[in-house]
């Protein structure tokens, strides 16, 4: 069920995106010491970060590429670049 939107966490627009990092580089995540630093990925803007614990390495790699070219095709006009690092 999806909750009604003035009970969602605000949303990360794609232009503030500065970094995308695989593991565990955020205090949150360092913090929750059960995680698997090979399942971690954070989506990082200069006013808040998006820390993501996926299923499986393979599936924080395959949604880390998808970010990646999106991310790239979107941007590419609009003269913003995202750093990507693993």
């Amino acid at each position: 069920p999806q909750l009604p939107s003035n009970q969602m966490a605000p949303g990360i627009k794609i232009g503030f995106i500065n970094k995308v990092v695989k593991g565990i580089h955020t205090d949150r995540l360092l913090k929750a010491k059960l995680v698997d630093p090979a399942c971690c990925m954070s989506i990082i803007t200069n006013d808040r970060t998006l820390d993501l614990t996926l299923s499986s390495q393979y599936e924080r790699n395959a949604f880390f590429a998808s970010l990646k070219s999106f991310l790239n095709e979107t941007l590419a006009n609009a003269h913003h670049r995202v750093e990507f690092s693993s």
